[in-house]
């Protein structure tokens, strides 16, 4: 399980963006299954798609993001884990 280090909505595409402590070599615009872990609820299943985030060219790649659809800001509380845990079917 990876932390959420940020979140914020993408109003063009239908879902939040979340950036993912960490890197992994998980494949970029495959809709992957995602299992939301939220403090004191059920575990949830979403899919994400990772996306490409805006660096500078020198700095080393140390986050990863996410798109998380069909989920708001306001369904990933701050304490939310989340495992991604291969392609969606």
């Amino acid at each position: 399980m990876r932390k959420i280090l940020g979140v914020f909505g993408v109003e063009s595409r239908k879902g939040t963006m979340i950036i993912l402590e960490g890197t992994s070599d998980l494949p970029v615009g495959v809709r992957l299954r995602a299992m939301l872990h939220v403090p004191g609820k059920e575990v949830r299943e979403a899919t994400a798609v990772k996306d490409r985030l805006h660096q500078h060219s020198l700095a080393p790649i140390l986050n990863e993001g996410f798109l998380v659809v069909g989920l708001g800001k306001a369904d990933l509380e701050d304490g939310t884990l989340i495992e991604i845990c291969g392609e969606a079917t």
